[in-house]
C-alpha cells in the first residue's frame, strides 16, 4: 500500500542508536539489554532483530517513544491525533535474503497488546525481492499478515478468503499504481489473535500457487508491529511482550 511503501522508505534513513541496547546471539531475541529513544526514525540494535521507531508520516503533534529490553519485550508509548492516515510503524525486524524455495520453515511466535481506542492494526509486513531502503526495489512485492485491527483496512480491495494453518483470512490485493507503487497482498484474519503462531511460509506459498509470487524470489525480510493512524487524541501504549521468528533452510541449501 502506498502507506506501507512510503514509511518503508523511511527505514532507509533509519540511523541505529546503539548505545544502551544489548545484543542477542543465535537470534531468540531474548537477552536484556534496555533502550530507548524519542527519536523519529530510533532503533534499538538485538542481532539479528532491530526494533524501530519509524514514525515515517509524523504530524506537529506526534509524539511516540520507544522503549525496549530485547526484541521480544518492548513497547512504544504514542499520541496521535484523530485521522485515518497511517503515522507509525513502530516494528520488530529481521533481514533474511534468501530464495523462498530455499525455506523449509518461516513461523514466527508473537504475544502483542493493542489498545482499544483510536485507529490501529497489528500486522506482519513481509518483502519479497527486495525492501524500501534496501538496493533493491524496482520489483518487489510486499505482503501483510493482519492478526488485529482497530477500525482500519488495507489498501486495495478485497478479492477472496483463504484458510491458511487452519485460520480464515480475507484476502486483499493492489496491483495498481492507484493504491500502490508494487504488488501488495494483505491476509486480514477474521476475528483477532493478541498471541499466536503466524507460518509466514504458508502464506507465501498459497500466492506461490497462484503465480503471483516467483519461488525463486528472495525473501528479503520480516517485520512485525502496528501501523497507527490515530489513538483518539490521547496516549497509548502498544506492547510487545513475546516474539520470535524461527527460520530453517533446506540442507543443500
Amino acid at each position: 500500500m502506498p502507506a506501507a511503501f512510503a514509511r518503508s522508505m523511511a527505514l532507509g534513513l533509519i540511523t541505529t542508536l546503539l548505545a544502551a541496547c544489548g545484543a542477542t546471539a543465535g537470534g531468540s531475541g531474548a537477552a536484556a539489554g534496555r533502550c530507548t529513544t524519542s527519536a523519529q526514525y530510533g532503533t534499538c540494535s538485538y542481532p539479528p532483530y532491530q526494533v524501530n521507531q519509524d514514525m515515517w508520516n509524523k504530524t506537529a503533534r506526534s509524539a511516540e517513544t520507544l522503549t525496549a529490553r530485547s526484541a521480544a519485550r518492548w513497547r512504544v508509548t504514542t499520541f496521535e491525533p484523530a485521522g485515518s492516515a497511517v503515522r507509525a510503524y513502530p516494528n520488530v525486524s529481521e533481514t533474511l535474503g534468501r530464495p523462498i524455495s530455499d525455506y523449509t520453515a518461516v513461523t514466527a511466535t508473537f504475544a502483542d497488546s493493542t489498545p482499544a481506542g483510536g485507529r490501529a492494526d497489528a500486522a506482519f509486513d513481509i518483502w519479497v525481492n527486495g525492501a524500501p531502503g534496501t538496493a533493491s526495489t524496482a520489483r518487489m512485492i510486499e505482503v501483510m499478515v493482519w492478526t488485529s485491527t482497530q477500525r482500519t483496512v488495507p489498501s486495495g480491495a478485497p478479492v477472496t478468503a483463504a484458510t491458511i494453518d487452519g485460520q480464515g483470512f480475507t484476502v486483499w490485493e493492489c496491483r495498481t499504481s492507484a493504491c500502490a507503487s508494487h504488488p501488495y497482498y494483505a491476509f486480514v484474519l477474521t476475528g483477532s489473535e493478541t498471541s499466536g503462531r503466524v507460518d509466514i511460509l504458508s502464506f507465501l506459498r498459497w500466492l506461490i500457487s497462484r503465480g503471483l509470487v516467483p519461488a525463486s524470489d528472495p525473501l528479503t525480510q520480516v517485520q512485525n508491529g502496528w501501523e497507527i493512524a490515530s489513538t483518539g487524541g490521547t496516549t497509548e501504549t502498544f506492547s510487545m511482550t513475546s516474539y520470535h521468528l524461527h527460520v530453517a533452510l533446506l540442507q543443500n541449501g
